[in-house]
């Protein structure tokens, strides 16, 4: 599959999702919405792992990765619930706006902790993201 597929499906998919998810605030509470996902996710990695052994991907059990992977875990769980109460107090396209804004962290902590570049135009990507926050937020 294409890498330009992959991206649209992956915008799509969460451009759903956060309204589907304000759905989901107004009939169950943001923690039991939280559980309800681990139980669905958890559903899920069987199915995985059978298209992991139809396309011989390889497993790769080891500590590093099972921790680093734990940890991307319990952010994203933290990240989820934070959100998810938020949408239930405020319209979700403030919400969005404002969470929307993580690629100013993540390009903060990719440049100091994993040596990635900065440049001009990246740092002209930040400065668009924090005016598009703030467009939204009006």
């Amino acid at each position: 599959m294409p890498t330009w597929l992959l991206i649209a499906i992956c915008v799509i998919c969460w451009g759903v999702w956060a309204v589907v998810e304000k759905q989901a605030t107004r009939h169950a509470s943001p923690i039991m919405v939280q559980v309800i996902g681990a139980y669905v996710y958890s559903a899920v990695a069987p199915i995985l792992f059978v298209f992991m052994k139809a396309t011989n991907t390889p497993t790769q059990w080891n500590v590093p990765g099972v921790m680093w992977t734990s940890l991307a875990c319990v952010l994203a769980t933290l990240a989820g619930l934070s959100f998810t109460t938020a949408i239930q107090r405020a319209p979700v396209h403030t919400v969005i706006g404002f969470t929307s804004t993580y690629p100013v962290l993540t390009f903060a902590l990719c440049a100091l902790f994993l040596g990635e570049q900065v440049t001009w135009t990246k740092l002209a990507g930040i400065v668009a993201i924090v005016l598009g926050t703030v467009l939204l937020s009006w």
